[in-house]
């Protein structure tokens, strides 16, 4: 049967089980206290009387005496530990006890009385036998409390044995006028305390079972809940999981597209041999975008290149590049317009119509940033304008940064009317012009996790000048890398570098 420690049992009986081990426990260290008492006052009373017996009864009811001494001695401050530590109480070191509190005060009866047939008187020896009684009821409510009924069983058994010990010495006169009685007594009380504790076993037995069939079925329906609930977040997961696949699948299907879109870097190294593209994305798709459009009319090497950097990244940024790059298409390809500076004016107008920005009422305030250039490499020269994105451009190994004006494409407008300016660079052979966005010099990382800066860029552009530009994009990209290290990237990346 399962004991007191055994979790299904605590969840029927709580935590009283514990409880009444400890008051029970109390209880038989009361009673056997009282018992190793008696014995050892039955031993300073008859002390006399044990030297007048001989060595061959003395030594072995001294022997069952110190046997029963021990083993009550054991018994007593076991139970002390278990109060102490307020352990459950273990069952099963009740039989040796049992077998010796039953057994040896009846054998040095029966010892004694067949070497002394005059007869001991009753009153002396239910010294011997009374506290048992007692004790035995006590471990028979334990058993019964601990569900074990097999302690009843063996103290009804040993209980019987006594019983046939006196049927069978029952031709003895002393053993029938002075012992019968009490031993009749004692196996009485032991038969009709172990019935007893099987029918209250049963009863408690019966209500524990039937609170852990309670208990069971609480369980069950509580696991069918689960089940239940679990079943709802798995659907939930996959429906989850479908919108998320869909999500992705229309995100990179928009990532095609305007990878579709942009220029093709081949083509622009075709036609500029000495340039490069280092184009990053935060996310699948950019708010960053450069633009390309060769101007055959203008001269054999003349062409317009611009970089874009649009309010937000992914989704959103990437819907106002796609907003950038048609009316970049609209205003040069239909408009003919190729001054940047006029480009850019055009570009402001057409954002803050597409999105209604000029109406008192809008909320939308999102725009972009953009650095324009026309390159006349036959002619040695650059046409820039800026919307809050400077030029970059080496000279002979000598740095220098055009300022743009310091307002968006789009967004806020406070003045009457917005106008770019332009201003005319003269080109050098060997000459190289920077165009970036700022998520270059924005990414955060280093040993110290801070911004890479602006003051760092321009450093390790001018530390690349002496390299090809093939190995220009290839460094700027390494240094990025380590740079950023296992950090998220911070923004969309994009530079473009041209070597006159």
């Amino acid at each position: 049967m399962p004991s007191p420690r055994d979790p299904q049992l605590e969840i029927a009986l709580g935590k009283s089980a514990l409880l009444k081990s400890k008051v029970l426990a109390i209880f038989f260290g009361i009673v056997w206290s009282a018992q190793l008492t008696i014995l050892i006052v039955f031993t300073f009373i008859y002390k006399t009387w044990f030297s007048q017996v001989t060595s061959e009864i003395l030594i072995p009811v001294v022997s069952l005496f110190g046997l029963t001494f021990f083993a009550e001695l054991y018994s007593f401050f076991y139970f002390k530990k278990v109060v102490r530590e307020g352990r459950a109480y273990a069952i099963k070191k009740a039989y040796p006890v049992v077998f010796l509190e039953v057994t040896f005060p009846s054998l040095i009866m029966f010892f004694l009385l067949i070497h002394f047939p005059q007869g001991i008187p009753f009153t002396k020896m239910d010294l011997m036998n009374g506290p048992p009684v007692f004790l035995y009821l006590f471990f028979i409510i334990l058993s019964a409390l601990y569900l074990d009924m097999k302690i009843s069983v063996f103290i009804g058994i040993t209980a019987g044995v006594e019983y046939a010990l006196l049927l069978i010495f029952w031709g003895q006169d002393v053993i029938a006028e002075t012992f019968a009685p009490l031993l009749f007594f004692k196996s009485v009380i032991f038969v009709v305390c172990s019935v007893i504790s099987g029918m209250v076993s049963m009863k408690i037995r019966e209500a524990v079972l039937s609170a852990m069939r309670t208990k069971n079925e609480m369980i069950q329906t509580l696991d069918e809940k689960v089940n239940e609930k679990t079943k709802e977040i798995l659907l939930k997961k996959e429906e989850i999981e479908e919108k998320n696949k869909n999500i992705t699948d229309s995100i990179e299907y928009a990532s095609r597209i305007q990878q579709a879109i942009l220029p093709d870097s081949g083509k622009i190294k075709q036609f500029v041999s000495q340039s490069f593209i280092l184009y990053e994305p935060k996310d699948v798709v950019s708010g960053d975008f450069y633009w390309f459009k060769e101007l055959p009319e203008k001269g054999k090497e003349c062409f317009i290149i611009g970089v874009g950097d649009c309010t937000g990244h992914g989704v959103p940024g990437a819907l106002m590049a796609m907003i950038g790059n048609s009316l970049l298409h609209q205003i040069v390809n239909e408009k003919k317009e190729i001054s940047p500076a006029k480009i850019l004016n055009l570009m402001h107008e057409g954002i803050r119509n597409i999105l209604r920005q000029s109406e008192e009422d809008t909320s939308t305030r999102d725009g972009m940033d953009m650095v324009l250039c026309t390159v006349n490499l036959s002619e040695k020269k650059v046409i820039y304008a800026g919307a809050n994105r400077p030029l970059f451009y080496f000279t002979q190994n000598t740095f220098h940064e055009i300022s743009p004006d310091k307002s968006p494409i789009g967004g806020f407008q406070w003045e009457e009317k917005r106008n770019f300016n332009e201003t005319i660079i003269p080109l050098n052979s060997g000459d190289t012009i920077y165009l970036a966005s700022d998520g270059y010099q924005d990414q955060f990382g280093g040993t110290h996790n801070k911004k890479f800066v602006k003051r760092n860029f321009i450093e390790l552009l001018g530390n690349i000048q002496k390299l090809s530009m093939e190995d220009q994009q290839k460094t700027l990209y390494k240094n990025y890398k380590e740079w950023k290290g296992t950090r998220e990237q911070t923004d969309d990346v994009l530079v473009v570098g041209i070597k006159a």
